[in-house]
């Protein structure tokens, strides 16, 4: 091998190796190792093993190991997600290969995606589950409401996947590619502006319908405090009550036409 061919060809590179580790500020930092997880079941399906376990503080993830023999090797399972193999969170749906013949599961924690890989816990054996959950399937989705905040591991990715895509279809078909992400940055950018545009015109109204909704319960208790007997006629005679629940009706309907108004999906 000549020296040239030892010579790394980034300068960069060559910087590092030979001077940046050698300062605490650029050596790279200890591995840190994750302890397995406890409490680790399986549960064989009709078509899966459910794999669950207890959390464990300081893990980003996990890597679920299946054997499908008594004695045989513990091996990655692979999903086929065409990304990393490790998991932000169980329990873990096994779908993969013959699952009956899946003999022992395992997990490890990570502390990181690029961490190495630490202990895996004690091999358990799934449990076959009775024959009256078997065939019991529930499945609930609300599209409406919050999923809450995504694992740790996954927040950078967000987004990644368009940019992957894009590159993946420059590579292929040709094209300028600088080109392409300005475009889509003005694009992002101009939707940031009429976002924010928006949300200042629509604040006169929102303003509008915050005062009128409140001013009818404010006169009530001006009313209230000048001339208690008048107002309290109200709520004795069956007349008052049917007035003040055609008016709650009325504010209501027109607080959600308000609110339908001014609301815009970008």
């Amino acid at each position: 091998m000549t020296e040239t061919q030892r010579r790394p060809a980034n300068p960069r590179i060559a910087w590092f190796e030979t001077l940046g580790s050698q300062t605490e500020r650029n050596r790279p930092a200890p591995d840190v190792l994750v302890p397995p997880p406890a409490s680790v079941r399986a549960q064989r399906g009709r078509g899966q093993v459910t794999v669950s376990w207890t959390p464990v503080e300081g893990a980003a993830g996990y890597l679920v190991s299946r054997a499908d023999t008594p004695d045989g090797e513990l091996v990655p399972i692979d999903h086929e997600g065409g990304d990393v193999l490790a998991v932000p969170h169980g329990p873990y749906v096994d779908t993969t290969g013959d699952i009956a013949s899946a003999a022992r599961y395992a997990v490890a924690s990570l502390s990181s995606i690029d961490a190495p890989v630490g202990e895996p816990s004690p091999p358990v054996a799934p449990i076959a589950l009775p024959d009256a959950e078997l065939g019991r399937v529930a499945i609930t989705v609300d599209a409406a409401s919050g999923g809450g905040p995504i694992a740790r591991p996954w927040r950078p990715c967000i987004g990644s996947e368009h940019l992957a895509l894009l590159r993946s279809i420059q590579q292929e078909t040709g094209g300028n590619l600088a080109e392409t992400l300005a475009n889509l940055s003005d694009i992002v950018r101009r939707r940031r502006q009429m976002r924010l545009k928006i949300s200042a015109l629509s604040g006169e109204a929102k303003a509008s319908a915050y005062i009128l909704g409140s001013l009818p319960f404010i006169m009530f208790l001006m009313v209230q405090a000048l001339n208690p007997d008048y107002a309290g006629q109200l709520f004795t005679d069956p007349r008052g009550l049917v007035m003040v629940g055609a008016g709650i009706g009325s504010m209501l309907v027109g607080i959600a036409i308000m609110m339908k108004m001014i609301r815009f999906e970008i």
